[in-house]
This record gives C-alpha cells, sequence and structure tokens, in this order.
C-alpha cells in the first residue's frame, strides 16, 4: 500500500509499506493492504511502518488518518524520522 505522512511545512514520508501501527486517540490501530476504507484521528506518539524486513518509526504529533483504495495519508502538524540504535 502506499503512505504518505504529509505535514504543513512539506512530505515526511511518501512511499509504500507492508503493513503500519498508528496511535489512535483510543488505543493503537494496526493497518494493512486492502484495509476498509475509515478515518480516525490520531494522538501524538510513534507510527511504526513495516517495509519488507525494515521498520521505519516516526514520531508524530495530533492529526488525521485517512485510508482509501489502498492508499494511507496521515496528516498532522509534526512528524520526523526517530533513528534506531
Amino acid at each position: 500500500m502506499h503512505l504518505n505522512i504529509i505535514t504543513p511545512t512539506g512530505t515526511t514520508y511518501d512511499g509504500e509499506a507492508d503493513a503500519l501501527v498508528v496511535p489512535g486517540l483510543k488505543g493503537w490501530l494496526g493497518i494493512l493492504p486492502r484495509h476498509a476504507p475509515m478515518i480516525c484521528a490520531l494522538r501524538e506518539g510513534s507510527v511504526n511502518v513495516r517495509c519488507g524486513f525494515d521498520t521505519l518509526y516516526f514520531a508524530v504529533g495530533y492529526g488525521m488518518l485517512e485510508v482509501q483504495d489502498d492508499a494511507v495519508t496521515i496528516l498532522t502538524g509534526t512528524a520526523h524520522a526517530i533513528k534506531q540504535a
């Protein structure tokens, strides 16, 4: 599926993802390819993006997530990649 993480200052991530876990307002949400269309609010936290054998991590602020036609868009006030040790 295609993932875009967008902030007011630009695009933080634009690429493919095999799975992702996002911080919803009422708990964690897992999104896989062919997920049903949905829109939900996000709280600040970590977005975990699985790409093959790698996992990317992004710190995000409050925002919205939309799943539509095998594409996921995250609109948030802030987002940046977290480097894992």
